[in-house]
């Protein structure tokens, strides 16, 4: 079947060209006196007129009403559009800000780490040397001790052994 499309443009003049030629046939065609069918065709005409002026006003003010409402939205639009980017602005300032606060106060905390970790290693440090410096030290005086009864038993015995002597010089150098 035929499908009727109404909202073409051509529709509309074409439909007003039918009422306008089916008019006038039936009145050309239709058996009246001469002035009675001019009268009839300009009271016709005069409707027609009258109804193409109001179709036409009613076009126009839908029009109007249209280019009204898309500027009433285009207004709303804008207006929500600068809305919303200023509040973007701000959050993207506050997220900013915080970030430079906060990482301010991070390098803050890990320079004071930084510091505390350094201190606390220097006195470990500080530490185990005392601790090597002593077990040096003990080491040495137990060499020592053992060197003087190594010498102990080598005159007790009567003879010197070659082996007594280089020992303690490496005593020595400790």
């Amino acid at each position: 079947m035929h499908e009727e499309n109404h909202s073409k443009p051509g529709y509309l003049s074409g439909l007003v060209t039918g009422l306008l030629f089916g008019a006038v046939a039936g009145l050309l065609l239709a058996p009246k006196k001469g002035q009675e069918l001019r009268s009839e065709l300009a009271d016709e005409a005069a409707t027609l007129k009258d109804r193409a002026k109001n179709l036409g006003e009613t076009v126009a003010s839908a029009a109007q009403d249209v280019k009204s409402h898309g500027a009433e939205i285009l207004s709303s639009a804008r207006t929500a559009g600068a809305a919303l980017k200023d509040e973007a602005t701000g959050h993207v300032t506050e997220v900013a800000q915080d970030v430079k606060e906060h990482g301010t106060e991070l390098l803050n905390a890990a320079a004071t780490a930084g510091g505390m970790l350094k201190d606390d290693t220097a006195g470990h440090v500080d530490q185990m040397v005392a601790r090597v410096t002593e077990a040096a030290s003990d080491l040495k005086e137990g060499a020592q001790a053992t060197v003087e009864e190594a010498k102990a038993v080598v005159s007790k015995n009567g003879k010197k052994h070659k082996a007594a002597e280089p020992v303690q010089e490496p005593v020595e150098e400790v």
